[in-house]
């Protein structure tokens, strides 16, 4: 059996209730097939859980922590946002910009119904075990990114956070608690 090396990794964190109720009062979606365009933070989401560094809510939004962010800034990782959750003191709406490039076909990825009102899909399918596509580098093993579609359901979509080796050793190191880590292969 062939040993594969990873070249990156997806991170995880815990689960976290809905931001939004359902699709209907969830902004940034599609007006008529109800699918997630761009992710709009609800600035006055309570956060329930506080211990955890990195969470997801049900509905695809990330919650980072106080020290998360500090991490971030101290390593100088470019093209984040970190957006202050008001009602929530220390945890902010996390996004990367920078896409890390996948290899969809490989993977199987399932791509399901494509709308022609926004170009989305209903539902994406298949975020792992990663592949990198073959034709994309990165310059550095130290890094934050995204990947380029947003997996899962509806208006339940997310990207996926993809780190780099290095970046997954340091976290660890600087003691950032309940991220889960899947590898990325070549």
């Amino acid at each position: 059996m062939e040993k594969r090396a990873a070249v990156a990794k997806i991170i995880y964190g815990i689960d976290l209730d809905y931001m939004y109720d359902d699709d209907k009062t969830c902004p940034g979606l599609c007006p008529i097939c109800h699918n997630t365009i761009k992710k709009i933070p609800d600035i006055m989401y309570k956060v329930t859980k506080r211990k955890p560094d990195f969470m997801n809510t049900y509905d695809g939004f990330y919650i980072v922590s106080e020290k998360f962010k500090s991490f971030c800034e101290e390593r100088k990782y470019p093209n984040l946002t970190f957006i202050l959750l008001e009602k929530s003191t220390g945890f902010y709406y996390f996004e990367a910009q920078y896409i890390y490039e996948l290899d969809y076909v490989r993977r199987k990825v399932r791509f399901i119904m494509k709308r022609d009102c926004c170009g989305n899909y209903d539902e994406i399918i298949g975020a792992t075990p990663g592949y990198k596509r073959e034709s994309f580098n990165m310059t550095t093993n130290d890094f934050i990114c995204r990947s380029e579609y947003l997996f899962g359901s509806h208006w339940k979509k997310n990207p996926l956070i993809i780190i780099g080796l290095e970046t997954a050793k340091a976290m660890k190191e600087y003691g950032l608690k309940e991220i889960y880590f899947t590898d990325i292969y070549l």
